[in-house]
């Protein structure tokens, strides 16, 4: 008995070891711009079009990233009411061809938004990211100009991008 109790101790010492001396840290990636003219013009409640396919495969655009940080940048035409937001969802594929279907004014995708980012009252511009999880695979991004009272401006100005966020261990 004492002979298993020390073995147990003895293991556990070197585990304990082991793992101590792994540092655990996030890594970034590259930005990506995942919207850009199709959030031009885009009035309250209003989607904006899917955005490109963004590839999230090891050795791939996003490098199969757990955790993504989503930007934007949406400046609108007065200041937006209390409570409105840029709300977003990734549109996600399990064959790599076919996507969740791409919300519009008439058709809703029925589930929770993947990110939420309010929209900044008192100024035209609001520019805030959020960390959320990041899909596996490839995916396409949409995003709603919600319950903001205001349009978004056109010309360009307006963005989604998206920095890949990953752990990396280092002993």
């Amino acid at each position: 008995m004492t002979r298993r109790l020390l073995s147990l101790v003895s293991l556990l010492v070197c585990l304990t070891s082991a793992w101590a001396a792994t540092t655990l840290q996030l890594a970034v990636g590259t930005v990506t711009t995942a919207l850009n003219t199709e959030m031009n013009s885009i009035g309250s409640n209003g989607w904006t079009a899917a955005s490109a396919t963004i590839d999230n495969r090891i050795g791939q655009t996003l490098q199969g990233s757990l955790l993504c940080r989503v930007e934007a940048l949406v400046t609108y035409a007065a200041s937006p009411t209390a409570g409105g937001a840029i709300t977003g969802w990734f549109l996600k594929t399990v064959d790599t061809t076919n996507f969740e279907n791409t919300p519009t004014a008439t058709i809703g995708l029925n589930r929770l938004p993947d990110f939420v980012i309010p929209a900044t009252t008192g100024q035209t511009g609001t520019r805030a990211s959020v960390d959320v999880r990041c899909p596996a695979e490839r995916f396409k991004v949409v995003v709603q100009n919600t319950a903001s009272g205001q349009s978004w401006n056109g010309g360009g100005v307006n963005f989604l991008k998206i920095l890949p966020i990953t752990l990396q261990g280092n002993p």
